[in-house]
């Protein structure tokens, strides 16, 4: 049975095959070096090995033998196990099967090897049969190689984690061989689609210019008829150059992948306010701050979660007036998560504003000077990402408050540093 080693004496040589087998790269170099190391300890019976293909069944076509030809045939074995299938359940089972006084094979044998037995024995790793090491024996040196039968019993047995390893190893090989047109394909979209941006953005900008131009009477006097269609033809054409801008920024930053660390988010957002100080002063812009001397640890990345900072503290001071203030408080939910919310007391956002501000192409255009910065779509992907939440409120006149919750790091994550669980299944609020 599986994971039950071999009884009766232990072979002596079993140490340097299994030095041997592990310099294997390969599971047909592994056949190889098996074969190679086992048959000269064994005097009356030919050793051959079957191990599981790619597929999942015995790969027989693959058969490596201590001598070639085989005194049975291959197709043969195959084709008799398929016709009994009881004996591949045992070996699946972990039990060594034979098959008695075998006749037909399709290969010449001389006539003192017509009656024989096959003695097959499972290599099993994980409870799934991993290969197969037979012997092939006359029938009438059955009763002398008992010897013989342990040492296949034993090898069988020890070698079935190394054998598991480079099965694992050909399946990762078969999956990256499989994907490699596949990334190929995807390459060449990515191509494709950069200069689908590059050629869409060049036309674009000159259709506005001109526009632009005729609007400001440089082409002659025009009716307010033709004034408010080229003003609708403007605002499509700004529509499209911010989703030209969408595609580059997706072409360039790709699949968000987190750098995680524990950090403290009070730090983070005392960094970002750092970074503005000049243009808070300029401008008498004071910062409430509400929070507790405690620190506010999240496993997140960095980076991003400062950019987060970044976007709504900017976000915040364009929409306050010189000699106001910016209210933010950091603190903890019921949960543990944490909490920070930032207020402006501002104009708020007008009513059609306020559906749109996630949306990319929108909110590209709306905060950012640079149109392929994040902006707040940025923001809320971020967010997500961490497993967080993000809401916003506003009414004119009044102002508008961004709030975000971010999990609190666990104290066994503090301890073994995991990374935080991302959360592509979010919903925009």
């Amino acid at each position: 049975m599986e994971g039950s080693p071999a009884r009766g004496q232990k072979w002596e040589g079993i140490a340097e095959l299994l030095i041997d087998l592990n310099d294997a790269g390969t599971l047909a170099d592994f056949q190889n070096r098996l074969v190679l190391s086992v048959s000269p300890k064994l005097q009356h019976g030919q050793l051959f090995v079957v191990l599981r293909a790619v597929t999942g069944e015995l790969s027989f076509e693959q058969l490596k033998a201590s001598e070639n030809p085989l005194t049975v045939s291959p197709s043969w074995l195959k084709s008799h196990l398929e016709r009994h299938p009881e004996l591949l359940r045992k070996l699946k089972q972990g039990e060594m099967v034979g098959i008695t006084h075998v006749e037909g094979s399709t290969t010449p044998q001389p006539a003192v090897s017509l009656r024989r037995n096959v003695l097959l024995h499972p290599i099993v790793a994980q409870r799934e049969l991993a290969g197969v090491i037979g012997l092939v024996l006359p029938v009438e040196t059955l009763q002398q190689a008992e010897e013989e039968l342990q040492i296949v019993r034993q090898v069988a047995h020890y070698i079935s984690p190394g054998v598991e390893r480079l099965l694992e190893l050909e399946e990762l090989r078969e999956i990256r061989s499989q994907n490699e047109p596949l990334q190929a394909v995807l390459e060449m979209q990515r191509h494709l689609q950069s200069n689908v941006a590059h050629e869409l953005r060049t036309p674009l900008a000159t259709v506005r210019g001109y526009i632009r131009m005729i609007l400001d009477g440089r082409a002659g006097e025009i009716t307010q008829t033709q004034r408010d269609y080229l003003s609708t033809v403007t605002e499509n054409a700004n529509r499209l150059v911010n989703l030209v801008n969408w595609m580059s920024h997706i072409l360039q930053y790709g699949t968000q992948h987190l750098q995680v660390e524990s950090a403290d988010m009070a730090e983070l957002w005392n960094d970002s306010v750092k970074a503005r100080q000049t243009d808070l002063t300029q401008r008498s812009i004071e910062i409430r701050q509400k929070s507790t001397p405690d620190k506010f640890a999240a496993v997140c990345d960095r980076q991003k979660i400062r950019h987060v900072f970044d976007t709504l503290l900017n976000n915040a001071i364009q929409c306050t007036s010189d000699g106001g203030h910016i209210a933010v408080e950091i603190s903890r939910g019921r949960q543990g998560e944490i909490t920070f919310k930032i207020s402006d007391f501002g104009g708020g956002l007008p009513q059609e504003q306020f559906g749109k501000i996630f949306e990319r192409y929108y909110g590209a255009s709306l905060t950012a000077p640079n149109p392929t910065e994040l902006g707040l779509a940025g923001v809320y992907d971020i967010i997500g990402l961490h497993g967080g939440r993000l809401f916003v409120n506003s009414r004119t006149g009044e102002g508008s408050t961004f709030l975000f919750t971010l999990p609190a790091i666990r104290q066994s994550e503090e301890k073994s540093g995991n990374d935080q669980a991302v959360n592509p299944g979010r919903r925009r609020r």
